[in-house]
């Protein structure tokens, strides 16, 4: 008979790894970027608009997702300028496509999931099986249409590839909640037929229709239900999206938004698949998640959910006009507070934890806005640990002004548009076309993996594109503009109707990785008005944890008990490693890499049966041992009784016959 050796165990071990790594896994967010919405278009004679969504080149892997959820107008708006625009053909539909020039999917046909208040379309439409190098998705329309709200995510544990990928989806629109008794928003039942799918759900307020994109009345206390978590929350266009884990089965989504007087909702949701596509991203320091939301020029008091995922550390607030005069959180939080007038003004606060579902779901941050200017805010999730306290001002570049070391961590900066080299050598051109514009600051960074944020308010907008540092992400949303032309697909060059663009408030946002220390200096496209642009730059202290193989559910954390883990693996492949060559062994690491927590829990649970068997032995050791001591004892009881009788009769003989 076939000797049974530590090598056929090692290939069965490998291969029982490969079929467990190929079963279903559980999707995990990446990123999730929400957007405040509506944007100011191009005169109806240049026709069509588009807008560019980024993500974070840093942190993608190959076989994720990339989902866009949103709405737009199912009819052209009258354009600021005058006059009214052709009828809208097929319900002004847009179409999205990636920079690998990929064309993302819709969820739902066109036209089947529009409310009659707005009316307005509603959907999802998704990017899947990228490569890591799809950062970038533009939206276009063949038409123009100015009242449309967008988000993107990025999602690892999902199928990759196309057959059978959505799961389930359903639409309900028009729905006025008759109380605030929660649910008082239900949609229509879908079925789920396969565990740990990945179901969104978007909730869009409706309004009051056309014109306004946005709540007709207040939102007050929002309830989440039970298997949620919240990705976003704006108030301003008035919409929420949640990720919910119901499980195989008939699903219901719903939600719950208290008014005093009740606004109509479309609520809508999809399921995807679940699977292998993606993988964690580095430890690096990153946006987890972002979000915007407008404050209105007349002043409001806002407060926001802000649902930070797992990992959060640090938590950066921008406000682009800066008139904002206080921040606050529902723990009581104290935040840094760092402005300048005619500045933006930043705020953060180090040291966050985000648990559980519900410390999720549970968190706000309160803004106040004094009347005076529309304040478009921005808030970034992060997992850095800190500000890196050596962070100088750079050089200046022959700009009009020099980087000023703010605070700690913060660096300033500020540049005039001018029409000749000698006005400001860094920041010129012909008025009204867009200009480079650089020197916005310049900072130097003590620290390796620093993430910088940026934020700038400029004079008359709008802002375009971030053109440098190479690898900079603009996290506004913004139309494709090229230097020393014209402003393109957004509003009046001349009127300047783009420097109130919801989406951006004409200004800037946007955020950068930086790999290893060194002098960073921000460019911006701006279109040339003559104006002052200012701009703060922080630079956040990269992520603490190493860079370790992903878990199974594809979180972020690396805790002891994945390296005491390792130990039994390592001390495995020794002994196996004397009987396997060296292909066997980069085919162990690979498989390990790939597939950390499956071996982890197979270990565990290879080490519960032994344990489980080493205590049957042990229990049927001790049996046989009781039993052998038993008969021994017996034996030695027989033996003595048998010593005794053959003394007593040694004794008689001796002593001869008894006499009476």
């Amino acid at each position: 008979m076939r000797s049974f050796s530590f090598s056929n165990i090692y290939w069965i071990i490998i291969l029982f790894s490969i079929c467990v790594s190929a079963q279903a896994q559980t999707p995990t967010e990446n990123i999730y970027l929400g957007n405040n919405g509506i944007y100011q278009n191009a005169n109806p004679s240049v026709g069509g608009n588009n807008r560019n969504f980024n993500l974070h080149p840093d942190v993608l892997t190959t076989g994720s997702l990339i989902v866009v959820d949103g709405e737009w107008a199912d009819v052209q708006t009258l354009n600021e300028n005058g006059g009214t625009l052709p009828a809208c053909a097929s319900h002004c539909a847009p179409t999205f496509t990636d920079n690998a020039s990929n064309t993302l999917t819709p969820v739902f046909t066109v036209g089947t999931c529009i409310d009659t208040v707005m009316p307005g379309n509603h959907g999802f439409y998704y990017d899947q099986n990228i490569a890591n190098t799809t950062f970038n998705v533009v939206e276009a329309h063949s038409v123009i249409v100015s009242n449309n709200s967008w988000n993107i995510s990025n999602w690892i544990g999902v199928q990759t590839t196309a057959s059978g990928f959505v799961d389930a989806s359903s639409c309900k629109v028009d729905v006025t909640p008759v109380s605030n008794t929660a649910p008082n928003i239900t949609g229509t039942a879908m079925t789920i037929n396969n565990a740990n799918d990945l179901v969104l759900v978007r909730v869009d307020d409706e309004g009051t229709g056309l014109p306004t994109l946005g709540p007709a009345n207040p939102w007050g206390a929002l309830t989440v239900p039970a298997g949620c978590t919240l990705l976003e929350h704006n108030i301003n266009i008035g919409h929420v999206v949640m990720q919910c884990t119901p499980g195989v089965g008939t699903f219901t989504p719903t939600f719950t938004v208290s008014q005093t007087t009740h606004d109509p909702f479309a609520i809508y949701a999809v399921a995807f698949r679940s699977g292998a596509g993606g993988s964690t991203t580095p430890s690096i320091a990153q946006v987890l998640m972002s979000q915007k939301n407008l404050m209105p020029s007349s002043g409001s008091t806002d407060t926001l959910h802000v649902p930070c995922p797992t990992g959060t550390t640090t938590l950066v607030v921008t406000d682009g006009e800066g008139a904002t005069t206080s921040i606050s959180d529902s723990n009581s939080d104290t935040f840094t507070s760092v402005h300048t007038a005619s500045f933006p003004k930043i705020y953060y606060k180090n040291g966050l934890t985000f648990a559980t579902q519900a410390a999720i779901n549970a968190f706000t941050v309160t803004i106040v806005n004094p009347a005076g200017n529309s304040e478009m805010i921005t808030y970034y999730c992060t997992n850095a640990t800190g500000v890196d306290s050596g962070v100088t001002a750079g050089a200046n570049g022959g700009g009009s002004n020099a980087s000023f070391l703010e605070a700690t961590g913060v660096v300033r900066n500020s540049q005039t548009e001018n029409t000749t080299v000698g006005g400001n050598a860094i920041c010129f051109g012909t008025t009204l076309l867009i200009i480079d514009c650089a020197d916005l600051p310049t900072l130097v960074t003590s620290l390796a993996n620093d993430l910088i944020v940026n934020t700038c308010v400029d004079g008359t907008g709008p802002m375009a594109q971030m053109t440098n540092p190479s690898g900079a992400v603009m996290d506004s949303p913004y139309p494709t503009q090229t230097v020393g032309a014209a402003l393109a697909n957004w509003g009046s060059a001349t009127t300047h109707d783009a420097d109130a663009d919801y989406y951006t408030d004409g200004d800037a946002n946007g955020h950068f990785f930086a790999a290893s220390p060194g002098s960073y200096n921000f460019h911006y496209a701006v279109q040339n008005n003559a104006a002052s642009v200012n701009c703060y730059a922080i630079a956040l202290a990269g992520a603490v944890a190493v860079p370790g193989p992903p878990n199974w559910y594809g979180y972020r954390t690396f805790g002891p008990s994945r390296a005491i883990g390792l130990i039994p693996i390592v001390t495995l492949h020794a002994l196996m490693r004397m009987v396997s060559g060296s292909l066997a062994t980069l085919a162990f690491f690979s498989i390990i890499l790939m597939n950390w927590q499956i071996l982890v829990n197979f270990w565990n649970k290879i080490k519960a049966q032994i344990v489980k068997l080493c205590k049957m032995i042990v229990n049927v050791k001790v049996q046989k041992q009781v039993a052998t001591d038993s008969a021994i004892i017996k034996a030695m009881e027989v033996d003595k009784q048998a010593t005794q009788d053959r003394d007593l009769v040694r004794v008689r003989r001796k002593d001869g016959p008894s006499i009476l």
